[in-house]
């Protein structure tokens, strides 16, 4: 005679109850450090009086949806962003964050067209500052900014820029001031650097000029030096686009690194918001004219889609997946059964 014993399933032991999205995709870490940040600064909004933002920002990115993917030859997994809700606030530090990506990913969308009219194009990444002023003034200062930079590109200086993409990133002084200043990356001919070539000193008695200022400006100017590469195909040693990518990433970063906000406590955040509003931080002229120019309002799809998303020929999807944002343990994770 047979007995049957019920057999009585093993418990998963509670540290391995929830699988984080960090552990199975390390190249999505990064969503933990964002979605953290964004919790510490929507405390801060809400107690700056603006609580339609604050919950806005609350709500932003809450679930991820993920297409698994595996490589047919290794059978090693990756995970594809494929829908989420974002709340697209100019100053959330998720939004800032899909917003400087893809913004990176237009810029390298145009350069092999920019490349094939210009072939022997060079880089610069220029910056220029101004002095810091206190919050209350920031409007009006980045109005005067913008006003020295329609002067500066009618000087011979500037004449030999064939393209260029300029942002302004503010950052906050100890004393509370700001400092709002260009990131420019500026595109030449190979002829610019003879005799066309403007040194660091140079800008800083240009750009003052501008500004129409009775100080010296902090100015820095560098080129942008791309390493030579075998090409794989052709073994030929070809232009590497690292250094490009890099300084791209460089101008296309956030507006407004999001600790500063915090650490400016609630008074200093709302004091900004206010003064940045409406203003643009990101324009490019020449032969960059109106790459980053939307025609339509930010939607979700264009903070997923931020990078090439098709899946490759050698990958087989394995359906989706969805994981949560967990706000003690301050990572997205979904719950596995017991």
């Amino acid at each position: 005679m047979s007995h049957c014993h019920n057999t009585i399933p093993t418990p998963i032991p509670a540290d391995k109850r929830v699988e984080y999205l960090s552990d199975v995709s390390s190249k999505d870490s990064a969503w933990d450090d964002h979605r953290a940040f964004a919790d510490k600064m929507r405390a801060v909004v809400e107690e700056a009086g603006y609580l339609r933002y604050a919950e806005r920002v609350r709500n932003c990115a809450q679930a991820l949806f993920f297409e698994m993917r595996a490589a047919t030859e290794t059978g090693e997994i990756g995970y594809k962003l494929t829908g989420t809700d974002f709340c697209h606030w100019r100053h959330c530090p998720v939004c800032q964050w899909r917003r400087s990506l893809r913004n990176k990913a237009i810029f390298l969308s145009y350069l092999p067209a920019i490349e094939e009219q210009y072939p022997k194009a060079r880089w610069l990444m220029l910056t220029l500052t101004v002095r810091n002023c206190n919050v209350s003034d920031l409007r009006e200062t980045i109005q005067d900014m913008n006003r020295a930079w329609k002067r500066l590109a009618l000087r011979d200086e500037f004449k030999p820029v064939q393209g260029w993409i300029r942002s302004v990133e503010i950052t906050r002084g100890k004393d509370g001031s700001a400092h709002p200043h260009y990131h420019c990356l500026l595109m030449v001919p190979p002829s610019y650097f003879g005799r066309a070539y403007v040194k660091t000193e140079r800008w800083v008695q240009v750009w003052r000029e501008c500004l129409q200022v009775d100080y010296s400006p902090v100015c820095d100017v560098r080129i942008v030096r791309p390493k030579l590469v075998k090409d794989e195909a052709t073994g030929q040693l070809v232009q590497s686009k690292g250094a490009l990518v890099a300084a791209a990433a460089e101008v296309l970063k956030y507006a407004t690194k999001g600790q500063d906000l915090i650490d400016g406590g609630p008074d200093w955040m709302a004091e900004f918001i206010e003064q940045v509003r409406g203003l643009k931080f990101l324009t490019s002229g020449g032969a960059l004219k109106g790459i980053f120019k939307r025609t339509k309002p930010e939607t979700d799809d264009d903070l997923i889609h931020v990078d090439g998303d098709e899946p490759e020929p050698t990958e087989a999807k394995l359906g989706k997946v969805r994981f949560d944002w967990m706000t003690q343990a301050k990572r997205y994770g979904r719950k596995r059964k017991t």
